[in-house]
């Protein structure tokens, strides 16, 4: 029960950042402009990243969630245990260390990437990477 919640949790939140990163190709939403969105999430107004890099991200994340799901057991499991222990122990490990690390991207950056790694990224990060963490120390 605890491994399908904590599994739905993380794949829900995976997946709205996926789903955020595919919008991004086509708009800076939330913001109303391009340097406003780059500067928030970037750091920099000055940064730009191909559409590619959004796409990739987006369906990256989309792959993760699904994988998630699988070792929570809501969906199909593919590949092996081992295979699939290393992909989840690597997700987790990327999203702690984003999230812990995270903080020291603030140096240097714009004030609402500031604000935002602060507030949303580096604890987003980090609840995902716990969630994710727990689904595969809890499989069987």
């Amino acid at each position: 029960m605890y491994r399908r919640v904590a599994g739905a949790l993380a794949a829900t939140g995976l997946a709205v950042v996926g789903g955020m990163h595919l919008v991004w190709t086509a708009s800076p939403w939330p913001w109303d402009s391009g340097d406003e969105f780059r500067a928030a999430v970037f750091g920099s107004a000055e940064t730009d990243v191909p559409k590619i890099g959004y796409v990739l991200v987006g369906l990256g994340t989309f792959g993760a969630a699904a994988m998630v799901l699988g070792q929570a057991g809501a969906l199909p499991r593919i590949g092996s245990d081992r295979l699939r222990a290393l992909a989840m122990y690597t997700l987790s490990g990327v999203l702690l260390v984003r999230g812990s690390a995270g903080y020291f991207l603030n140096s240097g950056a714009s004030a609402d990437f500031r604000e935002l790694n602060t507030v949303v990224y580096s604890p987003l990060c980090l609840v995902l990477g716990g969630l994710t963490l727990a689904v595969q120390r809890t499989y069987r």
